[in-house]
């Protein structure tokens, strides 16, 4: 099992995009066999860590999250990665050490940690939800990572991390910030999910587009808010990361199996996760409609994905259920597969290896190869394998979890398929935040608001360096 923590602004408001959709796919009050909730309570199973309290106040209201794992400050980082990992320089002296604050608000966080970790039977390790251009999120995100890292050296780390915008970013220091978390998550993670603030943006202003009438006016309330960035990460989060059910039993998401399906070795460790949904348009909904003039207003409420297919009845699960026809329930899920694959962008390079997971169908045993061997077809053929793993002898590049429960039963989501891919796409951002940052470090912009809190010339050398490994060594594997 495992424990989330949230840090920074954008961290918490997608933990608390994602514990909306866990409410809509666990029954109330959770089940003794919850692997997200407490079965005593119904908390969360997760830590809230901010440097500031207003954004903890906007969604601590639920009930979900636990006072007591709730961890703020009220200063402020200042969007300084310096500041947030709490560095202070000694005059006369080279070396570095936490700040008090700093350190308290971490230790804090762990001391949670380990309470949340003495309620469970089996740990296998931590996500952490962050923005990599933000003071809190990026710096004080280092700092929890590497703590996870020292403290239970054995377990996973998994991040999912939120990259500026490269074209309207808001703070001029992102780039830094940006670079030198990157180079933490280099050294002390297992797995990245990168999510691109610039391709969240594109994506839910298509598909917002899209839900609405043809003809619709797309009014303040229809346009694309931070709301709906959230809700769409956090669905892509809510595929891979939910518990999955096969024979009536539920597992805890599994990150030994994900690292081995996608993660071939320790220098390829960035993946890029979309999901998209089947979702049901029942009876009462189709009423609803031919009784208002335009439903854009109850659409729009809805959360996004990257590929909503929106059909007449739950005919996937029906057809499930009698066990009738798997050849169309398989041309179903084809359909939905190459739809979620049409969602990402396209890649300029091969791909070292993907895995999916579905929800709300799980062929029998003796279709289950059919299945696999077909729907991983569809996903090989949208990311082809690099060279050197085409020639292996595998049947297919990519791997498939199948999961019987409905990912999102409250929100008409009858079937969803995850696809969570490694090849690169986080290259032109990387390549584009490291560009920027060296301009800046040439003339020494803003250079100085960082070594006030300890870090040096040398810090930021080694930090370029390091993405610059990363690059290359990512497009080595790739060729």
């Amino acid at each position: 099992m495992s424990i989330q923590v949230h840090v920074g602004q954008c961290g918490i408001q997608l933990g608390a995009a994602y514990w909306r959709l866990a409410a809509a796919s666990s029954p109330a009050p959770p089940s003794p066999s919850s692997h997200l909730y407490h079965p005593n309570g119904g908390a969360a199973r997760c830590i809230l860590v901010d440097s500031e309290p207003k954004v903890v106040h906007s969604v601590t209201s639920s009930s979900a999250f636990q006072p007591a794992h709730i961890h703020v400050e009220q200063s402020g980082r200042g969007n300084n990665w310096a500041r947030g990992y709490a560095l202070h320089l000694t005059r006369g002296s080279s070396s570095s050490r936490p700040t008090q604050e700093g350190e308290e608000l971490v230790e804090l966080a762990m001391a949670s940690l380990q309470r949340e970790l003495e309620t469970l039977d089996c740990y296998q390790g931590t996500v952490v939800t962050h923005a990599l251009g933000g003071g809190t999120g990026s710096g004080l995100g280092c700092r929890v990572l590497e703590r996870l890292r020292d403290v239970y050296p054995k377990a996973y780390v998994v991040a999912a991390s939120v990259a500026p915008s490269c074209l309207r970013g808001d703070s001029p220091l992102q780039n830094y910030n940006a670079i030198l978390t990157l180079r933490c998550l280099h050294e002390v993670v297992d797995a990245v999910i990168y999510k691109d603030n610039d391709e969240l943006l594109r994506t839910a202003t298509h598909w917002k587009a899209a839900r609405l009438e043809n003809g619709a006016v797309v009014n303040d309330e229809q346009r694309v808010t931070l709301a709906d960035l959230n809700s769409l990460a956090a669905a892509d989060l809510a595929g891979l990361l939910f518990p999955t059910t096969a024979a009536g039993a539920s597992r805890p998401f599994d990150f030994g199996k994900l690292l081995q399906d996608v993660c071939p070795m320790p220098a390829a460790k960035m993946l890029d996760v979309r999901s998209g949904v089947w979702r049901d348009r029942g009876v009462d909904e189709t009423t609803s409609r031919k009784r208002q003039p335009s439903a854009a207003s109850t659409t729009a409420s809805m959360p996004l994905f990257h590929a909503p297919i929106v059909a007449q009845a739950s005919s996937l699960s029906l057809q499930h259920q009698r066990s009738a026809d798997f050849d169309a329930s398989l041309l179903l899920l084809e359909r939905l597969m190459r739809q979620t694959t049409q969602s990402f962008p396209r890649a300029e390079h091969a791909t070292l290896a993907s895995t999916v997971v579905v929800r709300g169908f799980s062929p029998p045993t003796t279709e289950a190869n059919r299945f696999t061997r077909q729907l991983g077809a569809v996903v090989d053929a949208a990311f082809p394998a690099v060279r050197w793993r085409s020639t292996a002898p595998i049947a297919s590049n990519t791997t498939i979890t199948y999961s019987s429960a409905a990912p999102f039963p409250t929100l008409r989501a009858s079937t969803s398929a995850t696809l969570c891919v490694n090849n690169g796409h986080f290259l032109p951002t990387t390549r584009h935040l490291l560009q920027r940052a060296r301009r800046q470090f040439h003339v020494q912009a803003y250079v100085h608001w960082y070594k006030q809190f300890g870090l040096e010339d040398a810090d930021f050398h080694e930090a370029f360096e390091q993405c610059d490994a990363l690059i290359r060594d990512y497009e080595t594997l790739l060729r």
